[in-house]
């Protein structure tokens, strides 16, 4: 239904308002709202607005698309999504439009069915640039950087919801340079992982370790858990600490391990081993979760220092994700141990 891309705030009364519709999912077109690179109209963006103005105001839940198959001319020119210039482009294109209709948005799709964009466009060539020379080359690096895409442009449309809008495009040059946002903290940016490096493979697992200057930080319960669940908890948490001491030798990663508990019972229950230097072990305080510690150390570490959470935790994965840091499932990393 295109009807709502097309009406104004007074003009309310068609399409999916007729039909009874909770959600209404459009798209906003990246060639309107920025057609020449590092230009943008703040006319196109004004529009968005209205149309999601106009949903909220008659009780309907705008969804909005940020890439639905098109791209700018000026894009497809540059290589399209074959040239790995194309994630910052297309995660400044997201920042600025946060920045502009944000607060009115109550869901996002960052990229409609990247799959298809990849090999409709470059391995059978029905999508422009209609070309399939090296089809199945270009489609597969396509892929890389569409998936680089999604978490960078996902971690700045988180972002941009929790800071609310910021229709000053100062702010948001200022966050893509890493300088402090509208909320006055510098913004760490994920570790975008090598080309050809499949998230949740011991490959890509392997490369975050090694990022020079990372600090890892691991869900102790989560990972314990996973990997010795019939065990008593010391034993467990003797076992992890050993675990993540081969794991810092092996790669020089700075390892913060974080266990519940700080009570005289829970003291009982810390590893008997003694730590390695490079393994630093938390314990949250009685009244405070470990998960809750987790989260917060990715959000205090310093910003231009690289993170990575080891948690299979839906909720510590997700305040880690918002806070710029990279996640590692608890059977990504105990997978790269036993590789």
């Amino acid at each position: 239904l295109p009807l709502l891309d097309r009406v104004e705030p007074h003009r309310a009364g068609g399409g999916p308002l007729l039909l009874g519709f909770g959600s209404y999912r459009f798209s906003i077109e990246w060639s309107r709202i920025e057609p020449e690179e590092g230009h943008f109209s703040v006319a196109a963006l004004d529009h968005y607005r209205r149309v999601a103005a106009c949903c909220l105001a008659n009780g309907i839940r705008p969804v909005v698309t940020f890439h639905h198959f098109t791209s700018p001319r000026w894009v497809a020119a540059d290589g399209g999504w074959t040239n790995p210039a194309v994630v910052d482009r297309f995660t400044r294109f997201c920042e600025r439009s946060v920045a502009h209709l944000g607060d009115l948005i109550d869901r996002a799709c960052t990229i409609n069915e990247p799959d298809v964009v990849a090999f409709v466009t470059y391995a059978i060539g029905l999508f422009p640039p209609g070309t399939v020379d090296q089809a199945l080359v270009d489609a597969r690096a396509v892929l890389d950087e569409l998936a680089a895409a999604l978490d960078v442009a996902g971690a700045a449309l988180r972002r941009g919801a929790a800071d609310g809008a910021e229709d000053d495009a100062e702010a948001a040059a200022a966050t893509r340079s890493g300088r402090a946002g509208s909320s006055g903290r510098p913004r760490r940016t994920p570790v975008r992982l090598a080309r050809g490096a499949i998230d949740g493979t011991a490959e890509a697992t392997d490369q975050l370790l090694r990022t020079p200057g990372v600090a890892v930080v691991v869900d102790g319960y989560n990972v314990s858990m996973s990997a010795w669940p019939r065990l008593d908890a010391r034993t467990q948490r003797d076992h992890l600490v050993k675990l993540l001491g081969a794991a810092s030798a092996r790669t020089g990663a700075d390892v913060h391990v974080v266990f519940d508990g700080d009570s005289a019972t829970e003291a009982e229950r810390r590893p008997s081993v003694s730590a390695p230097l490079a393994v630093r072990v938390h314990y949250s305080a009685a009244d405070v979760e470990a998960d809750d510690v987790v989260i917060a150390m990715a959000r205090d570490l310093p910003t231009d220092r690289p993170v990575v959470v080891v948690s299979s935790d839906r909720r510590v994965a997700e305040g880690a994700r918002r806070h710029g840091a990279n996640v590692v499932s608890s059977s990504a990393l105990l997978a790269w141990v036993r590789a």
